[in-house]
């Protein structure tokens, strides 16, 4: 990333607690994250989603309310929560970075006797606090906030199709950003619909998995009060195709597809916002790596997955990856090339992980690995950083309670 260590190396710790309380038709939930990093250097790339002291990231009421009409078993949330709908490619609790995305706000559950289920909600995003690159590397503590300067809010909807074995899910999703006083925002208001058709893997059969969003609303230049508003029309698309091969290996074997578009000068501003999405499911290891988004990309690839075991799995993975526009920042890197002289070819990305139940259910260690070999544009684009190939190598070892 520009301005950013070329080397770094670091040591992060999470500790999640949480509990629950039921009593007639309500549950209480709480649930504290701590969340820290230890050797981090002054121009680190570790920020809010690596670190975040001592959060409660949880704290809600759920309210079984019982059948409604034509049978639908409803519940209500209310409180600060985590969620995930879907893939979780636009709104997800985040597994992979230290930190989860947290919301405050309500929502209701509705689920049917024939599998139909809705969720309808409106939240506030939490704004992770501290901030700053100091107290980042202090592990100060702070308290998140939250607003109605940042709302997200919704619909998704699933339902089985029994003649294909499959989920197709509808949803959308809207973002209102304003300004506030000590904030300057882009004021972004969008609206982005979409669809999921999916199979999840069995053995001896294809599986798939499609998705596809429209993004739509209202944008500023830039985060002046007085810059003008900008029309918005953006899209990503996942397409994923895989077999189960059975057998003792448990092997799977994917190929991958995905895109999302970036902006040119001139007309809509046509930069695909991900919202509160996770990336490392398709895109590989994030948290101070994670070059790869669903923001001005094109990426084709391939995974091959293994369970030999209960106690083992692993996979390998390569993607090639290009900007959809040539002259917008490419995916998550901030790299930006506005003549477009450095073509749109952004190099391969190739990952290793491994996972072992060191005792099952209870110890779990992890390796993973990832190496990016740049292609002409990270090489040569304006601001591009002369550092050469990206190795990432990490591990976790993981207690449960």
């Amino acid at each position: 990333r520009p301005g950013k260590l070329p080397d770094e190396t670091i040591w992060s710790s999470r500790a999640l607690v949480k509990a629950e309380y039921a009593t007639g038709p309500v549950r209480f939930v709480g649930e504290l994250l701590d969340a820290r990093a230890y050797g981090v250097d002054p121009g680190s790339a570790v920020g809010t989603s690596t670190v975040n002291v001592l959060e409660p990231i949880q704290a809600y009421a759920e309210f079984d309310l019982g059948e409604m009409a034509g049978g639908w078993k409803t519940s209500l949330q209310a409180g600060r929560f985590t969620m995930k709908y879907g893939s979780g490619r636009l709104v997800s609790r985040i597994g992979f970075s230290n930190v989860p995305t947290s919301f405050t706000g309500a929502r209701i559950a509705l689920a049917s006797a024939g599998d139909d289920k809705v969720s309808l909600f409106w939240t506030m995003p939490q704004e992770r606090l501290p901030g700053d690159a100091a107290s980042i590397r202090d592990n100060d503590f702070e308290l998140d906030r939250e607003g109605t300067d940042l709302q997200l809010f919704g619909a998704h909807y699933e339902t089985k199709l029994g003649g294909l074995g499959a989920n197709l899910e509808l949803y959308g999703y809207g973002l209102l950003e304003d300004d506030r006083a000590d904030r300057a925002t882009r004021n972004r208001q969008l609206f982005t619909p979409g669809v999921r058709l999916s199979r999840k893997p069995k053995d001896a059969t294809f599986d798939f998995d499609f998705e596809a969003a429209y993004q739509l609303g209202t944008i500023r230049t830039s985060k002046a009060v007085t810059a003008a508003e900008q029309d918005v029309s953006a899209w990503m698309l996942h397409a994923e195709v895989g077999r189960t091969l059975g057998g003792p290996a448990g092997l799977r074997i994917a190929a991958l597809f995905d895109a999302a578009s970036g902006d040119s000068a001139g007309g809509d501003y046509t930069r695909f916002d991900p919202l509160f999405g996770a990336r490392s499911g398709t895109f590989g290891p994030t948290a101070n790596f994670g070059p790869l988004s669903f923001s001005n990309i094109i990426s084709p690839g391939l995974r091959i997955a293994a369970k030999p075991s209960k106690r083992i799995d692993g996979s390998l993975s390569a993607r090639l990856a290009w900007l959809q526009r040539a002259t917008d920042s490419f995916a998550k890197t901030g790299v930006a090339d506005p003549l477009g002289n450095a073509g749109r070819f952004a190099g391969t990305q190739y990952e290793a992980s491994l996972g072992y139940w060191i005792v099952p259910k209870s110890i779990r260690f992890a390796l993973g690995a990832a190496y990016l070999s740049k292609g002409r544009f990270l090489e040569q684009a304006a601001n591009a950083p002369d550092t050469g190939d990206t190795r990432y190598v990490l591990s976790d070892v993981t207690f449960s309670f």
